[in-house]
């Protein structure tokens, strides 16, 4: 089975015929060309579905919540109690009587629709917690459930979504899942109000480039970050900086591979990121 979109065609080739393409097909196959895509199982076209109907049900349940705390709105009423939609606020929730009927229908019948989306995203958290514990996604889901912020649920949705993580470099992942973006713009927030740039290895080893406080302090990885914020400069331009201690070769290597960049050009500071953005001058 070939993925379609990645089939090379040349761009001024319009005619097409049966012929022309089972030619053009050949050509390809036989150079080696077409990118074979996995077809997904019963079983996980299955976990997928439960997934999407899972999702469904997070905007149903998030839907039915606004619509309630909006009419309370309405009425006037907020609540101060602390963090909405927990036991507490659900008992505040319980405690709300109307004198007109149409409104005390009204606010009853958005509120038993709330619950009623909430138990049914309940069940399908069971449901998935249940697979995942004993299927052919179980080892993933396990591997990915290490990682902080990550949820069973998460786990098993990227898990079943995903399917052949062969078919994905540690790069592509994050523009696969629409993370690059995110991160992105945590990180220049982050970078607002700081001047020390840290990141930390799994071994413990600290790099630090700037003098001032606060710091903003990133994982390894992070070094990744920093080359996508800075206009996606090399490896070399970011390593240049004034890190203490000064990167290692195997350090700079192992942060993935350099991007096309005029290494000629002047290496560029935190600095100008922060000037270019409008943002507090970060100090090296």
């Amino acid at each position: 089975m070939a993925a379609p979109s990645k089939l090379q065609r040349p761009a001024g080739d319009r005619v097409k015929t049966d012929a022309r393409d089972a030619r053009h097909l050949a050509r390809l196959l036989h150079l080696g060309q077409i990118a074979e895509v996995t077809i997904p199982s019963i079983e996980q076209e299955a976990a997928r579905d439960l997934v999407r109907a899972r999702e469904d049900c997070r905007g149903d349940l998030m839907t039915a919540r606004h619509r309630v705390s909006k009419l309370l709105l309405r009425q006037g009423i907020v609540y101060y109690g602390g963090k909405a939609w927990t036991a507490k606020h659900e008992q505040w929730l319980r405690s709300h009587r109307f004198t007109a009927p149409g409104l005390q229908l009204a606010y009853d019948a958005a509120f038993d629709a709330m619950l009623a989306t909430l138990d049914r995203r309940d069940r399908l958290d069971r449901a998935i917690s249940a697979i995942a514990a004993d299927s052919a996604f179980t080892p993933v889901v396990t591997r990915l459930s290490c990682v902080r912020g990550i949820s069973t649920v998460t786990a098993f949705g990227l898990a079943v979504e995903i399917g052949d993580w062969g078919r994905l470099s540690g790069r592509a992942i994050g523009n696969y899942l629409g993370l690059v973006g995110v991160m992105m713009l945590y990180f220049r927030k982050r970078l607002r109000h700081n001047t020390t740039l840290l990141i930390r290895d799994e071994q413990g080893q600290q790099w630090s480039c700037g003098t001032g406080e606060p710091a903003t302090p990133l994982r390894a990885d992070g070094y990744e970050l920093l080359r996508a914020s800075y206009s996606r400069r090399s490896q070399r331009r970011i390593a240049a900086w004034n890190w203490t201690p000064a990167p290692s070769e195997q350090m700079i290597e192992r942060f993935g591979s350099s991007v096309h960049a005029n290494t000629t050009s002047p290496s560029p500071s935190p600095e100008s990121f922060a000037m270019m953005h409008g943002r507090t001058t970060v100090a090296r």
